[in-house]
């Protein structure tokens, strides 16, 4: 098998992006509601907020991967290539 000849840190980064991407895509407006809604779960902004995304929703452990991306980018950033 080759070798990954990009850095661990770029592929971090390339992956918290697409995240913050799908995550930030998620959300319609319609006329008729106040709130945006998720496209998948179909709650508003404001109970996502306070309750999460419901339990089918593709996006519900989002936010927790995101952070844990970072958290390796974190621990990955003293590392040389």
């Amino acid at each position: 098998m080759k070798a990954n000849r990009i850095p661990r840190s770029e592929r971090l980064l390339n992956r918290i992006r697409k995240l913050e991407v799908r995550l930030d895509d998620c959300w319609t407006k319609e006329e008729g509601r106040f709130y945006a809604f998720c496209k998948y779960c179909e709650r508003d902004l404001i109970s996502v907020d306070m309750y999460g995304h419901h339990k089918g929703c593709c996006l519900r452990g989002t936010p927790n991967e995101i952070l844990y991306y970072k958290h390796l980018l974190a621990t990955c950033a003293g590392e040389a290539p």
